[in-house]
């Protein structure tokens, strides 16, 4: 039979060990950072995986590793920033699914909710645009709790 080897660059590995949340992953991930990482790269592969999966669900696991990464080395990576923003647009827009636990205006959901009304009509656009919620006649509706 003939041998077949596949490399996996250490940018992947770094990012599946960023999203497994295993015990030992996030001293992995401490190692292969000392390797010099191209993070430019890791963001692009976390990008595209957002795209084929169709959801940004996932990225708070990631976000979740890189804080561990930091309370336990006091380190950084350039994609702090990123994976922090996404984490936070997905906490926004699973709390806004939580409150339609029947359909709400959006008047209704920001008085439940005490954010600005910008704010929740933003997060609602965002929810419609992934066919997470209906806006009909007004009124807010979930459709799936997949985002």
């Amino acid at each position: 039979g003939s041998l077949v080897v596949e490399l996996v660059s250490p940018e992947d590995i770094f990012l599946f060990k960023a999203v497994a949340g295993r015990v030992d992953d996030i001293e992995d991930m401490f190692s292969l950072m000392q390797t010099g990482l191209e993070f430019d790269v890791v963001e692009a592969e976390l990008e595209m995986q957002v795209e084929l999966l169709e959801q940004e669900l996932f990225v708070t696991y990631v976000n979740e590793a890189l804080t561990d990464l930091t309370e336990q080395h006091n380190v950084t990576t350039p994609l702090h920033g990123p994976v922090a923003e996404i984490t936070e647009r997905v906490y926004e827009e699973l709390e806004v699914l939580h409150a339609l636990d029947e359909p709400k205006s959006v008047a209704d959901l920001q008085q439940e909710l005490d954010w600005p009304a910008a704010d929740v009509q933003e997060i609602v656009r965002r929810l419609e645009e992934k066919d997470t919620v209906a806006v009909t006649d007004g009124r807010v509706e979930r459709r799936s709790t997949t985002i």
